[in-house]
């Protein structure tokens, strides 16, 4: 009975891990694309640029110089994104594998429906996020 106690609690550990590590990162993805200085991402690709050029009153070769600080800033950018949500997929198909080799059959057909209703409340469980190692 106890280790059963002990598995619950460690299911309910990881999944409320995974709602606090994906609140986070959706906060954190609002925050940085709204930030009305990203001028990285969202001026260059939105033609806001053009207001903030005319602002700064920049010569054409001044515009042509910041377009390309500003391309490489977003490429950087988007660079440590895909690296942290890989790490994010890494911890939570680990930490699935973990709790998956503690459970008995049952547990880990319910473990499953759990990890795919978590994925799709997600956005559809791109990268095969949450997935456990040994293929359930």
């Amino acid at each position: 009975m106890t280790s059963r106690k002990n598995a619950v609690a460690v299911l309910v550990a990881v999944l409320l891990t995974g709602c606090l590590l994906g609140a986070s990162g959706a906060w954190l993805w609002k925050q940085q694309s709204q930030s009305p200085v990203d001028l990285t991402g969202r001026y260059s690709q939105h033609d806001h640029s053009t207001r903030i050029f005319d602002k700064l009153q920049i010569t054409q070769e001044q515009e042509t110089q910041l377009r390309e600080i500003l391309e490489e800033s977003r490429r950087e950018i988007n660079a440590c994104r895909e690296e942290l949500q890989g790490k994010m997929d890494d911890i939570r198909t680990d930490t699935n594998a973990k709790i998956a080799a503690i459970l008995d059959e049952n547990q880990k057909s319910i473990f499953e429906s759990i990890i795919k209703e978590a994925e799709l409340q997600r956005g559809g469980g791109r990268h095969g996020r949450g997935r456990m190692s040994n293929g359930h």
